[in-house]
């Protein structure tokens, strides 16, 4: 959860990012959370691919809402996570 943390932070502090690919990190609950955490301050971030970090579905769900108020929209469903993008629209996966 340490780089998640840290991630979070920078995310918070960096307008310029536009998109980012955290796949397969194993971030892990906490890290995706603290991913959120610093989404809640960047408005920048338009595409973020989260893929095989074993976020749980409420977590994804803030992801989307966070990314949807950048105008960010769910484009493709992978496993326990998914990709999001400005410029496609879609829908978060059921609940398991």
């Amino acid at each position: 959860a340490s780089g998640g943390t840290a991630l979070g932070y920078i995310l918070a502090s960096n307008t310029g990012l536009r998109r980012v690919d955290l796949r397969w990190n194993a971030m892990g609950a906490a890290g995706v959370e603290a991913l959120c955490a610093g989404l809640q301050k960047n408005t920048s971030i338009l595409e973020l691919l989260v893929a095989g970090n074993k976020a749980n579905d409420d977590t994804l769900r803030t992801l989307e809402t966070l990314l949807r108020r950048n105008r960010g929209e769910v484009v493709d469903t992978i496993g326990d996570s998914f990709f999001l993008n400005a410029s496609h629209s879609s829908s978060m996966p059921p609940n398991s």
